[in-house]
């Protein structure tokens, strides 16, 4: 449950912060509306199917990732310290993903440098908590739902919520400052209170 809601959890927030901010309008996006003739087909295709038979391809691609994340590299690292071996794992994973972020459109605002420091602050938070999330659970299928889940909903569904413009980018989404500010708190408090249990 944590691996599929925390991810829609901190997209809603950001997506709350977003409204907050007021730096666009909230609210379905009219194309998109006329794509699906109508608001009804369009929340069904985006609560009902994408959710649902929408997360099955996928799984299955980010399984291919958590193994070599996840699988491969947290259980190289096992001989460092816990906290350390999730913020590494972390890092990596962030920095795997510099190159399509300088060379392509992949999370960038229109400041490269900006949305590599904010894409790399959020992925070591989510690659911490799915460091988390695998070893309480021992299975790559619950890191690969939560990646899945946050490919999905994050990249996928609710930009379909709001209007994009020139400052949306570095608010919203991937190299968002509201996603990563959401991971951030959200992450940190789940790892506060799993630490407060023991």
């Amino acid at each position: 449950l944590l691996a599929y809601g925390v991810p829609v959890f901190i997209g809603l927030i950001s997506l709350g912060l977003l409204a907050a901010s007021h730096i666009t309008s909230i609210g379905l996006r009219t194309e998109l509306v006329e794509k699906y003739h109508g608001v009804v087909p369009l929340l069904t295709k985006i609560l009902v199917y994408a959710p649902s038979v929408g997360l099955i391809i996928p799984l299955f691609a980010c399984m291919g990732e958590e193994i070599g994340w996840r699988g491969f590299l947290l259980s190289e690292t096992n001989n460092l310290e816990t906290s350390f071996k999730r913020i590494f794992n972390g890092v990596i994973w962030s920095i795997y993903h510099w190159p399509l972020i300088l060379f392509s459109d992949y999370a960038s605002s229109s400041n490269r440098l900006y949305s590599i420091l904010v894409f790399s602050v959020f992925v070591i938070f989510q690659g911490v908590f799915i460091c988390w999330l695998q070893e309480k659970s021992k299975s790559l299928w619950t890191s690969a739902t939560s990646h899945a889940a946050h490919n999905l909903w994050i990249i996928g569904i609710f930009p379909a919520f709001y209007a994009e413009n020139k400052s949306t980018p570095f608010f919203i989404g991937e190299g968002g400052l509201f996603l990563t500010l959401a991971y951030a708190g959200v992450i940190s408090a789940v790892l506060y209170f799993d630490r407060k249990r023991i």
